[in-house]
């Protein structure tokens, strides 16, 4: 018999309502040399003979206890004979060429794991896309079932059974490490393969489960596992808790996890949503809000994003510019036009928009400037979320969803930004333009000067009003000077795709004050520049110096072009390397190396000290 070239875990509890129309997908693709493992996980309903109904020789079933989707994966890993591997949920949907995507690159000899996108589909069929996350090690990776696949020898390392939550972000972590130790590579299908669907009239019940799935995790390996594992089943178990109600456990749960690991703020934002959960809907709102706003009876209260928009005699352009917003997939929206005392026909254009219940118009008497406009549009904004759109720039239709499912995959995030296309005014492409992806690369690129085009960044709003929003003081730079802050507060994270579109005017700021622009970008850049590494240095690990440190000589050679000192880059460099000799260690995390070891201090001096002989000088002091 031949053996297959992937093999396919299928974990089954209770999916006799969706299992056929899954292992049909299967046989549907467009390969045919693949086998499925469907492990029946302790199911009371008719699961087996549903999926023993099937009739394909390639797909076999094998019966267990239920002992929970981690232990089911991991028997049919041992069940598997092909040296690839890949898994995917009872109620998931692959698309015809999954299969096929997957195992082509694995063609190379040097490839050990490859993933792909996939989408989120609900119940009318819309569908929200999920992007990737990126790896410091090996850029853009996805852990979620179906979204990967890895050969059967890295695999083999297993899922975690002791955990509850978050198997799959644990495996991927893992199977990066060992990836990294045996000198493989990761690969990535930029396509969405699978689809991931979404029951929320479900969300509820899920709450109550996945409490209790928490709870006996906690009571039957919490003595086992890491810290950080259990503060993190401590914060899922909080936050179930609020959801549907259970204040007081959800309070225990939380003052647990601040007292495991209490610099993680999002231990801290847990407690306080269990104590005062009209902070946010995200602890105690009903499934409802959950699904789609196609989905729901009614206008929300609080969308999900807002489009802040100034304008300013913009009556050229204001109108196609809504159009952008106003058409997006993302419905959960609203648009914020904020008209700063136009004396053109921008007041009788927006006013067009009033009885839209997604568009509030704010009108200031008379012309206050740019940052003002901004900072009362902000104000109006009740998004948790904020999408910057300028009334002569134009927002691709995919941009909101995008960014919002980014955001939605990882709470640390702050500010992200897409690729944009600058155009002119009769629509010629004049530059493709791609952000940093990764936060490590934006903090050091923005040492020559702002590398995110305005209306194409979301950041979160409590973020940004927590550090005062915009400031007058740096304009016309003043996008430049907030994004800088609030790289100190969250993450940040680049989408490659293009999803706004920048028209360049000879009307614009950037035309109309271009030296000033420039004048005051370089002042920003050069504060900054004066104390970033003397603020990793005393606040990072090795790990991020490093990421940083890579990333910025990339920058040098920009900078001396530009003709900018380095001076006081590599005099910080200095002070932070005699530091670090004398204090050896730094904090950080108690599982991480810190900045104090021989690997982060010569990450700082490689990438700041400007002459050979200065290294050899540092490395010897280290």
């Amino acid at each position: 018999m031949t053996t297959p070239s992937i093999a396919v875990i299928v974990p089954a509890y209770n999916a006799a309502a969706t299992i056929g129309r899954t292992l049909e997908a299967l046989r549907a693709q467009s390969i045919e040399d693949w086998e499925a493992i469907v492990v029946d996980d302790g199911s009371v309903d008719d699961t087996a003979s549903v999926a023993g109904g099937v009739d394909d020789d390639r797909i076999r079933i094998v019966a267990i206890e239920h002992t929970g989707v981690s232990a089911a994966r991991n028997r049919g890993i041992h069940e598997s004979t092909a040296p690839i591997v890949t898994f995917v949920d009872a109620d998931d949907g692959p698309e015809s060429n999954w299969l096929q995507r997957l195992v082509e690159p694995f063609q190379a000899e040097h490839i050990g794991i490859v993933c792909c996108r996939g989408l989120r589909v609900f119940p009318d069929a819309t569908a929200t896309p999920v992007e990737f996350h990126e790896d410091p090690r090996f850029g853009a990776v996805r852990f979620q079932a179906g979204s990967f696949a890895a050969r059967r020898d890295l695999v083999a390392v297993g899922f975690d059974e002791r955990l509850a939550f978050g198997e799959n972000t644990d495996i991927g972590g893992r199977l990066l490490r060992e990836a990294e130790t045996r000198g493989f590579e990761v690969a990535t299908v930029d396509e969405a393969l699978i689809r991931w669907h979404v029951d929320p009239s479900r969300e509820d019940a899920r709450d109550a489960d996945r409490l209790e799935a928490a709870e006996v995790t906690l009571r039957t390996h919490g003595e086992t596992m890491s810290r950080r594992a259990v503060a993190l089943h401590e914060r899922l178990a909080a936050v179930n808790a609020a959801r549907i109600g259970h204040l007081r456990s959800a309070r225990s749960h939380a003052r647990a996890a601040v007292a495991l690991e209490p610099l993680h703020w999002t231990n801290w934002a847990t407690l306080a949503g269990a104590w005062v959960p009209l902070l946010g809907d995200r602890w105690s709102r009903p499934s409802a809000d959950r699904a789609p706003r196609s989905l729901r009876d009614g206008p929300t209260t609080s969308p999900r994003v807002s489009v802040l928009m100034p304008v300013f005699n913009g009556e050229d352009t204001i109108e196609d510019a809504i159009e952008s917003v106003l058409q997006q997939g993302f419905e959960d929206l609203e648009l914020v036009v904020v008209d700063d005392g136009s004396t053109d026909r921008t007041p009788t254009i927006v006013d067009r928009w009033r009885s839209d219940d997604r568009v509030t118009v704010l009108t200031n008497a008379r012309n206050e400037g740019l940052v003002a406009a901004l900072d009362r549009g902000l104000a109006a904004c009740r998004g948790a979320l904020v999408a910057r759109l300028d009334a002569d720039d134009l927002a691709a239709p995919t941009r909101l969803q995008r960014q919002a499912a980014a955001f939605e995959d990882d709470p640390r995030l702050a500010l992200c930004a897409t690729a944009y296309d600058r155009l002119s005014g009769s629509g010629e492409l004049l530059k493709h333009s791609v952000p940093p992806s990764t936060h490590a690369e934006l903090a050091a690129a923005m040492m020559a000067g702002n590398r995110l085009q305005h209306s194409s960044v979301m950041f979160r709003r409590d973020v940004v009003q927590s550090i005062g929003g915009y400031d007058p003081d740096w304009f016309p730079v003043e996008d430049y000077d907030l994004w800088l802050r609030v790289l100190e507060r969250g993450r940040y994270v680049g989408l490659p795709t293009v999803e706004s579109y920048y028209v360049q005017r000879a009307t614009g700021i950037s035309a109309t004050l271009s030296a000033r622009q420039a004048e005051r970008a370089d002042a920003r850049a050069a504060r900054y520049r004066a104390d970033l590494t003397g603020r990793a240095g005393a606040r990072g690990t090795a790990q991020q110096v490093v990421e940083i440190a890579r990333a910025t000589l990339s920058i040098r050679r920009r900078l001396r072009r530009r003709r900018i000192s380095t001076t006081g880059l590599d005099r910080q460099a200095l002070r932070t390397v005699n530091h670090l000799r004398r204090t050896g260690s730094t904090g950080g995390s108690t599982s991480e190396p810190t900045i104090g070891s021989r690997i982060g201090r010569a990450a700082v001096v490689l990438a700041c000290a400007p002459r050979l002989a200065i290294v050899g000088r540092l490395a010897r002091r280290t």
